[in-house]
């Protein structure tokens, strides 16, 4: 007899020793999936960070070729991979459109994509007054962020 509640004490602690296995896998699956989603989240805002900053030098470069050559219609800015340390490139379009009604002012409208990539990007717009010649445009000029999409 004295065998039975030995052997039924081994069930019980094998048992248990599952339950804690199962339970300690949960919570790790659940810690790095939870680590997974943190690090997602850390991607994509430093994608739109510098989705948002290629806009703004975007803004600032079709100013500077305004004010040299009046005739700047716009560009497709090509970024390599090189420039962000070698994953991941982008492209910037810009577009000069002319005013009617002031011929020393131009709208330009800037379109950011970080990175060049049709699943992954960022798509940051805005769009802003600048003179044409020269003197610059200021940042504090008629400004429009467009929303990301």
């Amino acid at each position: 007899m004295s065998r039975a509640p030995r052997s039924k004490r081994r069930g019980i602690a094998v048992v248990f020793a599952l339950v804690c296995l199962v339970v300690v896998s949960v919570l790790l699956g659940v810690v790095t999936r939870t680590a997974l989603v943190q690090r997602q989240a850390a991607h994509n805002e430093g994608r739109r960070t510098q989705a948002a900053w290629l806009a703004e030098s975007a803004l600032d470069r079709a100013a500077a070729r305004l004010a040299a050559d009046p005739d700047y219609s716009g560009e497709t800015w090509t970024i390599g991979a090189d420039a962000f340390g070698g994953r991941h490139g982008a492209v910037v379009l810009i577009e000069v459109v002319g005013p009617d009604d002031d011929p020393q002012q131009r709208l330009v409208r800037v379109r950011a994509d970080f990175p060049d990539d049709p699943v992954m990007r960022v798509r940051k717009s805005k769009q802003r007054m600048a003179k044409v010649g020269p003197g610059e445009s200021s940042p504090a000029d008629a400004e429009e962020n467009t929303p990301e999409t």
